[in-house]
């Protein structure tokens, strides 16, 4: 009862339509956050449809949550991100390197605990590799598929990195950081 309206009212004066998909209390007035965290604007899970139209919304943005669900519920957010972004729609997305972390522990032996960590400590679900998470925003219909680094100046959205600053037990080096458009009607 609180969300629908807020969200209407949003969607009315919007521009440009920025949603932060999961997260929390990470609360600016440049988006919308959206989670199931009580601290945020609205209330939207992202193991269900998102409670929007298709093609509203101009950016999404999404800091360290797909690994929080089921490699399949990551699979449908994605789908549920191409769904609502407008032609020409930007999604920006954060995770935690497989990549990273499997390297580590091929290295070092005390590296073997921080793989642990990342799947045990943080409620993570599912880690992808950068191969892997490449392919998951390719089959759900994304293009120009670009991976940069944290606060990347030469990507759209890299400005709006936060997560290494807020946790610093989290080094930038931890994740991998992509940008890719939903195409517009010619398929680019």
């Amino acid at each position: 009862w609180v969300t629908r309206p807020y969200l209407r009212r949003w969607l009315a004066t919007a521009n440009p339509r920025i949603l932060n998909l999961g997260g929390g209390g990470t609360i600016s007035h440049r988006w919308l956050t959206a989670d199931v965290d009580p601290r945020s604007d609205v209330f939207m899970d992202v193991t269900k449809p998102l409670p929007l139209p298709d093609a509203v919304i101009d950016v999404v943005y999404s800091e360290e949550v797909i690994e929080h669900i089921e490699r399949d519920a990551g699979t449908r957010m994605l789908a549920e991100c191409f769904r609502v972004l407008k032609p020409g729609g930007v999604l920006r997305l954060t995770t935690p390197s497989l990549d990273y972390f499997a390297a580590r522990a091929l290295k070092e032996a005390s590296a073997v605990k921080e793989i642990n960590d990342i799947f045990y400590n943080h409620g993570h679900r599912f880690i992808y590799s950068e191969l892997a998470m490449r392919q998951a925003l390719k089959a759900a219909g994304f293009v120009n598929i670009v991976q940069s680094t944290y606060r990347d100046s030469q990507a759209l959205y890299g400005h709006f990195d936060s997560h290494p600053a807020r946790f610093a037990f989290a080094p930038p080096e931890w994740s991998q950081y992509w940008e890719a458009r939903k195409p517009v009607a010619d398929g680019k």
